[in-house]
């Protein structure tokens, strides 16, 4: 038996990334004045440090019974940070208050 096959050749193929980076930034910078940061309500923050003092807590003891850094609780404090719904949660069931998630910004 006689079989006409063709072979069959594979060839590697190389992507080439061009770095867009450049260009990227430029259009981020045009846009920037139209981007609000979203950050944690100062009426949230307030009530998450008050809280926080009424329970006697330290910010470091506070981070160690959610399982987060200080330097959260800090920011969430100063109103410093991007609201995290979970650390929110978190926030609530200890400190036995009541956030305003409706305004995470």
């Amino acid at each position: 038996m006689d079989q006409n096959w063709t072979p069959v050749i594979f060839k590697k193929t190389t992507t080439v990334q061009k770095n867009t980076n450049i260009n990227k930034s430029k259009d981020i910078d045009s846009n920037d004045e139209n981007v609000v940061p979203k950050v944690i309500s100062l009426s949230n923050s307030l009530l998450i440090q008050k809280a926080r003092i009424n329970a006697k807590l330290s910010q470091k003891d506070l981070a160690n019974k959610i399982n987060v850094d200080a330097s959260i609780i800090r920011n969430y404090e100063s109103g410093k940070t991007n609201p995290n719904y979970a650390i929110l949660c978190k926030l609530e069931r200890i400190l036995k208050i009541k956030l305003n998630k409706k305004k995470l910004n």
